[in-house]
């Protein structure tokens, strides 16, 4: 009964329940321990049940187990699959705020091992679809728990970009998107993973997605691409060059252009799309870099100023943030570019529209039906297109200055409801601040269009002309002044306040001028005081601070000139408000939030800024001044209050300033009285500097005849001094020629004494063995030792043939330049020969003058440089006629040397009897040159009788001038005058021209005396050139016979060696038989060298 009862009860117990973390324990022991396949599938998929609801325990438990799987199971795609799940699972986390402790502890054991990563890695390639998708999801979970451990171990490994960009050209299209997903958030914030992942070719992926998906039209996905896109250009130069020259922006552009859209619905997807992509463009084209104008050239080349003018002027686009984003765009395209904004202005958009910029700018600026922040993008694109450009600064505000003084009733008008006291609180508060600001930008930091502004006349002047004339008249900085004034007493007229101040404080910033025409109106200034010293509940601080700010600059730039003098400004500001409220007024404003928090449109998000009251350039230039705004009160506080002795500074400096204005007025006059005293002197040197003209014309036509005759005879002198350069030169040439000869000469000679020396030796030598042949006869191996002792002697008689001929090679070189040296002197007689007949035809020229007097003076002047020519050319024969005496001398003596020297000595001879030869040659051309000196003394005498044949006429010349002069003695006293001074001028040089040429005839006479001297030298120097020919001669003869004699020794003394070496050798084998018949061995080795 009692066993029934049991097993009753245990049937009606129920059953235990099994704990969670057990059961996980044994799970992930089953899958770090199981060796079966099955097993640890079926406890991964045990473990993945458990992963979602319990996250801490499975983490702690199995996390090796689920590691250890993906390195194993790596073939497995199942078990592959679901070991990624888990650890994605793991690593999400619900709330997207943060991440969950155990996602950071799982980021972290993959991260710090490596060899996870790269497991990770290599799954993302697999061929398994879920694979790849959980691998490339996994990396997004760890990249949101670890994002900057992540991308530093990413970089550690080469190919790590390389693998994840596989899967965004996959196929399947949740692949690709989760990567997509991964990779913007991967790049951002680190420059050297977007550099890796473009350097993949992540733009052609990108552009070729986006082509396949539709373009602006792809949804989601095409946003996300560029989302991407705009990452990788963002704040990235090296990006940015690479994007340009790969030509992308074309691709770019026309995702932008609207003739590529698939219909005209604007859906929220196609605008947010258009808007990713004006983001890109403008991330490519940055505002202020250097790097960015490449880029704007690109898209202003590619037509991208008229696709963002159509996007920004499209009117279904109205109301979208498109058209806002697009003015934003295409101001970063053009600014500080003269080439795009002036491709902006002379875009054909405008003559389709028919109508121009500024109107077309201004018709978007003064929609009221748009929002303010789309309205001050247009005011900000006409920032940046008139940014450092001053041509097209002027253009525009000449344009609303000429619509304004000409009552135009059109948009560019925008002054007259400005101006207008009756429109004080209109119903669009923006119009008269963009108005304002308009002109802000286009006055600031320039004078002379601030000039311009506030010079235009006003409706009230043009109207009364006339009974303007004795009042003053009313100026634009006032006109301006005293609406703002009335505009202080209206409520909700921030904006305008504002606007006003922001003029008056760029008109007047740098320019005393403005400064001088706002203090003509005292009023004025004391109603700004007035509002700055408001403490009631009513005062603005904004407005107040702006006052201060306009107050300070007004008293920095107050010039000498002033209607209101410097102290007197500073007297008022410290009378109205004390120092420490005026620098409180200009601290509030700095801390205003508007002020401190600026942000610029372009920079905002999505270009929103609707709460519109200060404009950017007002900002930077009181954040960049605010310093400067503070200490001019305290320096003038310093300056005024100061006293030295009993004198006040601040009344030292007004009479100081009164005496500047009185002494520039006596400056200007004294200035006026020289400028005229000049003006008189200037007309009186013309007139001298005229009559000094005309009398050069006449100089100069009478000494221009002169200088051309001169000119003549100075190149004709040019002439003979560059040949006469060329003979200089061609003579340091051969005497460097001698000198080398020479020291060859000198070289030979020591090489000959050595082998005289070395040749004796060897006689002795011979001597001693012949003396020794006795001795060695009774002993064998003493023979075999003098044997080799002959060999060795051979050797030194080959080496001494071979000095021989190297000695032979050595004369063989000097004979060719010899033969060079006789080349030279033909081409020296064949340039003096072109020299006379460029001479000659010289001579021809100068022989056509009209003049008699001139001929002579051309006759004689060239039979000067004839005679001189003569005498370097004797000169030269003597240099030549010492240099053969010397060279016959050099010549004796080396055959005087060479009487001991052997039979190799036969090729000397024959190089000394060509020298002979080449000196009988030189003898023959001295005979040559003779007979030609004697040719030229024969002209010479030709020449002295044409000279004195010239001599006579002159004579007669000076008859007919005598008897001329005896004629026109019946002529009046002052032509008699006249004409004789200018005879007597032509008789005198009649007369000088005479004396010249006597003078030139003696010395041409006694030329030709030397010269018949110098025949006879050479003559005679001939002789001796003949008679050494012949000691020559005999000398070679002696040197021949000695030679031959010196050969029949050498051949007995060769016969004799061989008769001893014979008998030797017939000795050695007698003397060999002789032992092997007596019963000796002989040895290996003798019969050895017998063989």
């Amino acid at each position: 009964m009692d066993i029934f009862h049991k097993s009753y009860n245990v049937i009606l117990s129920p059953p235990k329940v099994q704990q969670a973390d057990e059961t996980i324990s044994k799970l992930c022991d089953r899958l770090e321990h199981a060796t079966l396949f099955e097993d640890r599938k079926a406890a991964a998929l045990g473990i993945k049940s458990f992963a979602r609801e319990f996250k801490e325990l499975v983490a702690a438990h199995g996390l090796k187990g689920i590691i250890q799987s993906l390195h194993r199971d790596y073939d497995d795609p199942e078990l592959l699959k679901v070991t990624l799940e888990t650890c994605l699972i793991l690593t999400r986390h619900d709330d997207d705020s943060r991440a969950s402790d155990t996602g950071l502890w799982i980021a972290d054991q993959f991260i710090l091992n490596q060899d996870n990563i790269q497991c990770l890695l290599q799954s993302i390639s697999h061929k398994d679809f879920y694979v790849r998708l959980y691998s490339v999801e996994l990396f997004s979970a760890i990249l949101s728990c670890r994002p900057t451990e992540l991308k530093d171990c990413l970089q550690t490994f080469p190919s790590a970009i390389s693998s994840i960009m596989v899967p965004l050209r996959d196929s399947i299209e949740p692949v690709r998107n989760a990567d997509l997903y991964f990779l913007s958030e991967l790049v951002k914030d680190c420059t050297s993973i977007q550099k890796l992942v473009v350097f993949e070719n992540a733009f052609e992926t990108l552009f070729s997605l986006l082509e396949n998906e539709g373009g602006v039209d792809g949804g989601i996905i095409a946003l996300e691409a560029l989302k991407f896109l705009n990452v990788l250009l963002k704040d990235n130069i090296s990006n940015q060059n690479y994007f340009r020259e790969s030509n992308h922006i074309p691709s770019l552009l026309k995702l932008l252009s609207v003739d590529t859209f698939v219909d005209g619905t604007w859906d929220t997807s196609r605008v947010q799309c258009v808007i990713e992509a004006l983001y890109a463009l403008q991330s490519l084209v940055p505002i202020g870099l250097s790097s960015s104008i490449a880029n704007q050239n690109a898209v202003v080349s590619n037509h991208g100023i008229d696709v963002l003018l159509t996007l920004a002027t499209h009117p279904d686009l109205l109301f979208f943030d498109v058209q806002k984003i697009s003015w934003i765009t295409l101001a970063h395209v053009v600014y500080s570019n003269a080439r795009a904004q002036n491709s902006f202005v002379d875009s054909t958009f405008f003559d389709i529209k028919n109508t121009d910029v500024l109107t077309c700018l201004f018709d978007y600026l003064f929609l009221s039906s748009i929002s303010p922040s789309h309205r001050y993008s247009v005011a900000f694109f006409l920032r940046s297109l008139t940014s450092e450009n001053d041509e097209l600064s002027s253009k525009f505000l000449k344009q609303i200055i000429h619509a304004y003084t000409h009552k135009q009733d059109n948009r560019l008008n925008i002054i007259q409801g400005y101006l207008d006291l009756v429109h004080l609180s209109d119903q669009d508060q923006y119009d008269n601040w963009f108005t304002s600001t308009i002109l802000t930008y286009l006055v600031i930091d320039n004078d002379q269009r601030k000039y311009l502004l506030c010079s235009i006349p006003l409706f009230q002047d043009m109207d009364n002309d006339e009974d303007s004339e004795s009042e003053d008249k009313v100026t634009f900085i006032q006109c301006v002044s005293t609406k703002l004034i009335a505009t202080l007493r209206h409520e909700n007229a921030l904006q305008n306040c504002v606007g006003y101040l922001t003029l008056l404080i760029a008109l007047v910033y740098g320019n005393p001028d403005s400064v001088k025409d706002f203090l003509s109106e005292s009023s004025i200034l004391q109603t700004f005081l007035t509002a700055l010293m408001d403490e009631s509940s009513s005062a603005n601080s904004v407005i107040q601070g702006m006052i201060a700010v306009f107050l300070s600059l007004v008293y920095y730039y107050c010039p000498i000139e002033s209607p209101v003098s410097k102290s007197d400004v500073y007297n008022a500001i410290t009378s109205a408000v004390k120092r420490d409220v005026f620098i409180n007024r200009l601290q509030r404003l700095r801390k205003d939030e508007l002020i401190r928090d600026h942000v610029p449109v372009n920079e905002a998000e999505d270009g929103n800024c609707n709460d519109i009251l200060f404009d950017t350039t007002f900002v930077n230039f009181f954040k960049d001044n605010f310093y400067r705004l503070k200490h001019a009160i305290d320096d003038a506080a310093d300056a005024f209050n100061t006293k030295i002795g009993e004198i006040n500074t601040l009344d030292a400096f007004d009479e100081a300033q009164k005496q500047l204005k009185s002494l520039r007025e006596e400056i200007d006059n004294t200035k006026e009285a020289l400028d005229l005293s000049v003006k008189e002197r200037s007309i009186q040197e013309e007139k001298l500097n005229e009559s000094l003209k005309t009398s050069k014309t006449n100089l100069e036509e009478q000494t221009q005849l002169a200088e051309k005759y001169h000119e003549e005879l100075l190149d004709n002198q040019q002439k003979l001094y560059d040949l006469r350069i060329e003979l200089d030169y061609t003579k340091s040439n051969c005497k460097q020629m001698e000198e080398e000869m020479q020291v060859l000469r000198e070289g030979h000679e020591s090489e000959i004494k050595d082998f005289i020396e070395e040749h004796s030796k060897l006689t002795k030598q011979l001597d001693d063995i012949k003396n020794q042949f006795g001795i060695i006869s009774s002993k064998n191996r003493d023979l075999l030792s003098e044997l080799e002792k002959s060999k060795s002697l051979n050797n030194s008689l080959a080496a001494l043939e071979s000095k021989n001929k190297k000695l032979e090679n050595d004369l063989n070189l000097l004979t060719e330049k010899l033969n060079k040296k006789n080349a030279d002197t033909e081409s020296f007689k064949n340039t003096i020969r072109e020299a006379e007949l460029s001479k000659k035809a010289l001579n021809d020229n100068l022989g056509n003058k009209e003049n008699i007097i001139s001929d002579l003076k051309n006759k004689l002047s060239e039979e000067s440089t004839r005679l001189q020519e003569l005498q370097s050319q004797l000169n030269q024969d003597k240099n030549q006629i010492e240099t053969l005496n010397e060279r016959i001398s050099a010549a004796a003596d080396e055959l005087s040397s060479m009487e001991s020297i052997n039979k190799n000595q036969a090729n000397e001879l024959k190089l000394a009897k060509q020298k002979c030869s080449n000196l009988q040659e030189k003898i023959n051309f001295g005979n040559k040159l003779a007979k030609e000196h004697t040719e030229k003394i024969s002209s010479l005498e030709k020449d002295l009788e044409a000279a004195t044949k010239t001599a006579s006429t002159l004579s007669k010349e000076l008859k007919t001038v005598k008897s001329e002069n005896d004629s026109l003695k019946s002529v009046s006293n002052d032509d008699q005058n006249k004409e004789k001074s200018v005879n007597n001028e032509k008789f005198k040089e009649v007369s000088q021209a005479l004396a010249e040429a006597n003078e030139k005839l003696n010395a041409r006479d006694e030329e030709i005396e030397r010269l018949k001297v110098d025949i006879i030298g050479l003559q005679n120097a001939s002789l001796n050139m003949q008679s050494l020919k012949d000691s020559d001669n005999r000398t070679i003869s002696d040197l021949e016979s000695k030679n031959k004699e010196l050969e029949k020794k050498l051949k007995e003394a060769d016969e004799y060696w061989l008769l001893i070496v014979e008998e030797l050798e017939s000795k050695r084998t007698k003397d060999k038989e002789l032992l092997r018949q007596c019963g000796q061995a002989v040895s290996e080795d003798e019969q050895s060298e017998e063989e």
